[in-house]
Formats: C-alpha cells, structure tokens, sequence
C-alpha cells in the first residue's frame, strides 16, 4: 500500500537527479555563449575601427593632394606673368595634371572678384570661364583670410555635381590677386569608396563634413538626402571632434532601425568624421541562431528523459 508514495518519491528524485546533471552542462554553454559574445563583440569593434582608420587617411590623402596641387600652382615664382603672358601654357600645364590625376575632377583660377579666368576639367563645362564664384563660402574665406581653404562638399554652379573644392590664394604685395582653385568629384569619390568597401565586405559608413552634415554613405545613393543633419544633434561627434577615436558598442544611430557597433574617427586636417559600422543584429545573428537549436536540443533531451523515467516507474508499479 506504500508503494504508490514510494514511486512518487522515486520520481521526484529521479527527475531532480536528472535537472542537476543537466546543471553543469547548462552553465558550461552560457559560458561559450559570453565568451562568443564577448569575441563577436571585440571583432566587429576591431574590424570596424581599422575601416574607419583607412578610409579617414584615404580621405585625408585625397584632400591633401588637392590642396598641394593648387598650393602648388598659386606658389609658383612669376605664375601671374606667365597667365598673362603665355595663357596657353598654363592651361596645357592645368589640363596635364587632370588628365595624370583621375581623382581630380578640375582646376580653375578666379581673379579677386571671384570670377573664373581659366578652367580645366575632365570634361567639358560649357559656360565654365566668366561664371562668378563670389556667392561661394570658399571664395570668401580666402578672400577673407588669405590662407588655403578647403570647403564643405557642395554643389557645382554650372557643372551641377557634387564637389570639394581646395583653394590656395596668390599673394601680391599682401593682397589676393588670384585665387587658384582644384575640386575633387564627390562621386568619383564614393566609387572608389565602395571598390574598397566590396572587397572587405563593409557596407555601413557615413561620411560627415566639418558641420557634421551626412556628404554621402557608399551603397546608399540618395540617404544623405533624408538624413543631411541627422547626426547634428549625436554626442559622440563631440569627442570626435577633439581627435579622440569613439567606439560605437551598441549604439543607435539615426540613419539605422537597429543598434550598431562599430567606430566613428575624423578626417585630420580636415574635421570631417568618418563612421564605419555594422548592425548589432547582423553581427549576433549566427550566436541567436545557434543558442536557439542548443535550447532545442537541451529541451528536447529533458522531455526524453522524463519520458523515459515515467515509462520504467510505470513498468515498476505494474510490477508490484
């Protein structure tokens, strides 16, 4: 008559003896499961930093060369006289270095009222010479502090395409009498951008100019257009603007739905801001995945085994 309490009892022990083997095994895949994490985790970090780091020295190289090209011209001993004098040879001299640098979309030169005496590109702009850039931020900022400037992108006058443009003053007696002006195409820019990006399997990179204003994303065409000042109002941007490398370890950004991790470091020189990232979702994807079947199989083996041991306590109890 006790045997029915005694299986009961037997029962409960059996399946807490079972529960307590499975302990040691579940603590054991939480443990690879952080450790995994935590790699996934530090990877990413990683790979998007190095990206962020190449992209901001390909973009510095880029603007740098620009700037030395007008540097060069504007420093050049006797340059205005030889304009003056030989016009054609300055603009064969001016269409030599187009067409040997493909990064480099045209050159031109403004007198100091801003409108263009000259201009050389890589293809033809009708009504380019005479146009006046005296309305342009660049133009002013030259005029104003005689220095070299290199401009926010914007958009061409008369080409009608996206451009930076880097300018060097030619100085006489103290005062600008030219201004020598070279602009990079910010298309040609973003193709070479996502040559790069396909062949190290990067997607997310947003690229800021010096008013943290979205220039363009690689593989996104028209986002700049929607998201334009989207990251104006982000906190990081403040530190990167202090030449500090900022980790994004599951942040939101504006321009995504989803958490990213990933990194965000300026262009120096220049206080643009690169950011390389990659969705939280897409870097824990695979880790969800496979904790998922391991819930699976851990939870199917507890209901086997309870089965079993229901069935051997039922064989028992016919028994007696």
């Amino acid at each position: 008559m006790k045997i029915m309490p005694q299986l009961k009892s037997t029962k409960t022990k059996l399946f807490l003896i079972q529960f307590l083997a499975i302990i040691p095994y579940l603590l054991f895949i939480f443990y690879l499961f952080d450790l995994w994490f935590e790699t996934s985790r530090s990877h990413v970090l990683e790979i998007n930093l190095n990206e962020a780091k190449l992209l901001s020295l390909y973009l510095h190289d880029n603007l740098t060369h620009g700037l030395s090209v007008s540097k060069t011209l504007a420093k050049t001993p006797d340059f205005l006289t030889v304009f003056r004098d030989n016009p054609e040879m300055v603009r064969r001299a001016m269409h030599s270095i187009i067409e040997n640098h493909p990064d480099l979309n045209s050159i031109y030169i403004l007198n100091p009222e801003g409108q263009t005496l000259m201009f050389e590109s890589a293809s033809p702009v009708p009504g380019a010479e005479g146009a006046s850039a005296s309305d342009r931020e660049y133009y002013q900022k030259t005029v104003t502090t005689k220095k070299s400037v290199v401009s926010d992108p914007f958009t061409g006058k008369v080409s009608g395409i996206k451009i930076v443009a880097m300018t060097d003053p030619v100085i006489r007696e103290g005062e600008v009498a030219a201004i020598v002006v070279t602009t990079i195409n910010m298309e040609g820019l973003r193709s070479q951008l996502e040559n790069h990006m396909t062949d190290r399997g990067i997607k997310y990179t947003y690229i800021l100019d010096s008013s943290d204003n979205l220039v363009f994303s690689p593989f996104h065409k028209n986002i700049e257009v929607k998201y334009k000042t989207a990251f104006n109002d982000e906190d990081f941007l403040d530190e990167v603007s202090k030449g500090r490398t900022v980790l994004l370890d599951y942040k939101s950004i504006p321009t995504l739905d989803d958490n990213v991790m990933g990194a965000a470091i300026a262009v120096k020189d220049y206080n643009w801001t690169v950011i390389s990232v990659q969705p939280a979702q897409d870097v824990f994807a695979p880790l969800f995945k496979v904790q998922s079947i391991s819930w699976l199989i851990i939870l199917s083996s507890l209901a086997f085994s309870i089965l079993v041991i229901s069935y051997y306590l039922k064989r028992i109890k016919l028994i007696f």
